[in-house]
C-alpha cells in the first residue's frame, strides 16, 4: 500500500478522529488511545484499570461472559493495555472484526461493533456487587504477577534498568505497568476516580482502518460523550539525560553469560531516516557491523541488536556475550561506532541495510493492526508520512549523512547483568 489516504477530524478540542478508508483488508481495525502526562502516582492505577477493562464491563462482568460475547459477535478481537509515548502514559483500547460484507451482515453491523467498544470503554464493571470482593482482587493479582515476572525475564529486566539509568524523568523510566506495592494498595474508589479523570482529561485519539463510509463513521464518533480538554501531544517527545556517561552493573544468580546494554543520544535534532539507517548499520539488522564483527567473526556474542526509539530520542544496543568477553566486546562496539563516524562502510553494506529496513516496513504495511498502530504513532508524534514518502527518503540517504550523524552520537548509560 503505497498511498493510504487519511482524514483527520477534530471532534472537540483534545479529541481527534483519524480515518483510513481502505479496501485492502477484510477486517476493520479500531484503536482508541487515551494519553496523559506520565506521573508516578497514577501509573499503577491506570495499568490496573487497563487490566480490568480488558476482561470485563458493566454488560459483561466476567472474563467468561466477555469471551462468549466476542464469539457470538463473530470472533471479535478486543484488548486494552498501557504503554508510553515519550512523556505520555497511554491507555489504549483496540478492536478488530471482519468487515460486514464478508460476514453476510448489513452495514449496521459496523456500528454495532463500535457500540460494543464504546460500552467496554465508558461502562466499566465498577457497579457490579462482586467488583470489590472478587473481580478487583483477581486483576490485582494478575498485574502483580506480570510485574514480578519482569525480573525473571532478564532481557526485559535489563531494558528497564537501562531506561532508569538513561532518563531523568522518573515516571517514564519506570514500567508502564506501575509498581507491585502501589497496585496492592489501590482501592475501588481510586479506580473509579482514575477512570472518570481519563474520560474527562486525557488526550483522545480514535483511529479506524477499513472499508467504510467516512461521513457515517465520523458522524457516529461525534456522538461519543467526550468533552473538550487540553492537548498533551507536545509531551509525546522526550530526550535522554545529559551529563557524564554512567556504567552500572548487577550480579544475578543463575546467569551463565553477560547481558550488556548501552544507550546513546544525539547532539541536536536528527533526521529519522538517517538515524534508522545508522541503527541498521550498527546492530539493527543482518547487514550490521556488530552482527558481523561481534557475533559472526569474533564469536563473542550469541545475540546483538540495536534499536532507535523516536519518541525517546535514544538509540540503544543490547548484546548477550560470553562471560569472559566484556572488555573485548566493548572495544569492538566502540570500534564499530568509530567506523560509522569515519564512513568506513561500503555502499553495498548501506544498500543492503536500506533493503532490510524497507522490507521490514513493507511487512508492517501488509498487517492491518501494525499498519494502523504505526499510523497512529506517526500522528501522535507529528511525523506523518506515507510508505512511498518514507521509501523515497530512505533511498535518498547518503553514506556521508550517516557518518555525520554518527559523529553526533553521545553515550548516555550502560547497564550490565553478569554471573
Amino acid at each position: 500500500m503505497n498511498g493510504l489516504n487519511d482524514l483527520k477530524k477534530q471532534l472537540v478540542p483534545g479529541v481527534d478522529l483519524l480515518l483510513f478508508p481502505s479496501q485492502q483488508f477484510k477486517s476493520v481495525q479500531v484503536i482508541v488511545n487515551f494519553a496523559q502526562p506520565a506521573q508516578s502516582d497514577t501509573t499503577s492505577r491506570r495499568a490496573l484499570l487497563s487490566y480490568i477493562q480488558a476482561v470485563s464491563s458493566q454488560a459483561y462482568p466476567s472474563q467468561q461472559a466477555l469471551a462468549q460475547a466476542l464469539i457470538e459477535r463473530g470472533g471479535l478481537r478486543y484488548q486494552s493495555d498501557v504503554g508510553f509515548l515519550g512523556g505520555l502514559h497511554q491507555l489504549r483500547f483496540t478492536l478488530q472484526f471482519t468487515e460486514p460484507r464478508f460476514m453476510g451482515q448489513p452495514a449496521q453491523y459496523l456500528f454495532e461493533q463500535f457500540d460494543f467498544l464504546k460500552g467496554m470503554i465508558f461502562q466499566p464493571v465498577f457497579s457490579n456487587p462482586k467488583f470489590a470482593s472478587s473481580i478487583l482482587p483477581v486483576e490485582k493479582q494478575s498485574l502483580k504477577q506480570e510485574l514480578a515476572s519482569i525480573r525473571d525475564d532478564k532481557d526485559r529486566y535489563l531494558f528497564t534498568k537501562l531506561k532508569a539509568a538513561s532518563f531523568d524523568q522518573k515516571a517514564v523510566a519506570e514500567s508502564a505497568l506501575g509498581k507491585v506495592a502501589e497496585v496492592e494498595k489501590i482501592q475501588p474508589e481510586e479506580l473509579e476516580a482514575c477512570h472518570a479523570k481519563m474520560l474527562r482529561q486525557d488526550q483522545v485519539t480514535i483511529a479506524v482502518l477499513g472499508n467504510f463510509d467516512e461521513k457515517e463513521v465520523q458522524s457516529y464518533f461525534q456522538t461519543w460523550p467526550l468533552e473538550a480538554r487540553k492537548s498533551f501531544l507536545s509531551q509525546a517527545q522526550i530526550e535522554p539525560r545529559q551529563g557524564a556517561f554512567e556504567s552500572r552493573s548487577e550480579q544475578m544468580a543463575g546467569m551463565e553469560q553477560i547481558l550488556l546494554a548501552q544507550s546513546y543520544r544525539f547532539k541536536g535534532k536528527v533526521n529519522p531516516y538517517h538515524v534508522n539507517l545508522l541503527n541498521g548499520l550498527l546492530a539493527g539488522g543482518p547487514s550490521s557491523l556488530m552482527f558481523r564483527q561481534l557475533r559472526e567473526e569474533a564469536s563473542l556474542a550469541y545475540s546483538v541488536d540495536s534499536r532507535w526509539q523516536q519518541d525517546r530520542s535514544w538509540l540503544y544496543l543490547t548484546a548477550g556475550i560470553n562471560r569472559d568477553a566484556l572488555e573485548e566486546s566493548r572495544a569492538i562496539i566502540a570500534a564499530g561506532i568509530q567506523a560509522l563516524r569515519d564512513g568506513d562502510f561500503s555502499e553495498n553494506t548501506l544498500a543492503a541495510t536500506k533493503a532490510d529496513l524497507l522490507n521490514q516496513m513493507a511487512q508492517r504495511v501488509d498487517l492491518p493492526g501494525a499498519l494502523l498502530s504505526g499510523k497512529l504513532t506517526q500522528e501522535l508524534s507529528g511525523n506523518v508520512a506515507t510508505f512511498a514518502e518514507q521509501k523515497a527518503a530512505i533511498n535518498a540517504v547518503t553514506a556521508e549523512e550517516v557518518a555525520e550523524l554518527a559523529q553526533a552520537m553521545r553515550p548516555v548509560s550502560e547497564y550490565i547483568l553478569h554471573p
